[in-house]
């Protein structure tokens, strides 16, 4: 099975998009929803904390990107 199928993209959906959260905030809350499945995640060589890490900075990316237009 694939270790991103176990993952919820709506739980991160929600986690990324709630305004009530600074950018910190939503990587802690990340962290520690990700932690989850830090057995699985171990098993393909994939750091969560890593992984919150980059949902956040492309989360951001996407936001710098769609302000401008």
């Amino acid at each position: 099975m694939n270790v991103f199928n176990l993952i919820g993209k709506v739980e991160v959906y929600k986690i990324l998009h709630n305004n009530g959260y600074l950018r910190d905030q939503k990587h802690m809350q990340l962290k520690s929803y990700l932690s989850q499945f830090k057995d699985e995640l171990d098993a393909h060589d994939i750091d969560y904390t890593y992984l919150a890490s980059q949902f956040i900075k492309e989360y951001y990316a996407t936001q710098r990107t769609s302000d401008k237009s």
